[in-house]
């Protein structure tokens, strides 16, 4: 099951680095994002009701797993890029973000008790988080993609270079694209190591203690 989760991950990474670009050109790099990232939570609860109601067979289960490494492996993935464009400073609060969404399923069986020998209503009790989880990111998510301007700002830096080819031999309009940015903490940095490079050390140490728990 495991590798059923973590193979199709590295399918898409390399799937992506080619189709991404064709589906931005077509669909427009905000209606794409908009798909991988907030509609896929959708299709995560679906798979996840998919899995409450169908015959619990070995073979099933597998292609469950392998559903759900597809679906999440372009999610993440897209939802690394949306973040990193919109602040990069901010890509560690990501970071905290998966770590405790790989807590609840923790929290969550302990709660109900769950263990192999559980009984299937409480198996479908724990995936009925998961729906529950999705769904409310599905809400979230499309509050602030239709009611603000959180993600206008990621969305044209990761439209940048959409449509322009990699290899030419012509002249190009190579004028440098400008976006309001600024160094991170520039006074902290003339006294020697910043204070936040420590804080992100150790933030990071505390994420590979909880990778090595679970």
């Amino acid at each position: 099951m495991l590798l059923c989760l973590s193979l199709p991950y590295s399918v898409i990474i390399f799937v992506q680095e080619s189709a991404d670009t064709r589906f931005d050109l077509i669909f427009s790099t905000r209606t794409a994002y908009y798909f991988r990232v907030v509609m896929m939570q959708l299709i995560l609860a679906g798979i996840c009701i998919i899995w409450m109601l169908m015959p619990q067979y070995r073979t099933s289960v597998l292609a469950i797993g392998l559903s759900f490494g597809f679906a999440i492996g372009a999610m993440a993935s897209s939802a690394k890029k949306l973040i990193a464009a919109m602040d990069p400073s901010i890509t560690m609060y990501g970071q905290i973000g998966v770590q405790t969404g790989y807590l609840q399923p923790l929290i969550m069986f302990s709660i109900i008790d769950f263990n192999p020998l559980a009984s299937i209503w409480k198996f479908r009790l724990a995936i009925a988080y998961a729906v529950f989880v999705s769904v409310a990111m599905f809400i979230i998510l499309n509050v602030l993609h239709f009611r603000s301007d959180a993600f206008t700002k990621a969305n044209e830096r990761l439209s940048y270079g959409v449509g322009v080819e990699q290899e030419t031999f012509e002249d190009v309009d190579s004028t440098r694209q400008f976006t309001e940015t600024e160094p991170l903490f520039p006074e902290e940095a003339k006294h020697g190591v910043p204070r936040w490079v420590w804080v992100w050390c150790a933030i990071n140490g505390f994420l590979m203690f909880i990778k090595l728990c679970q």
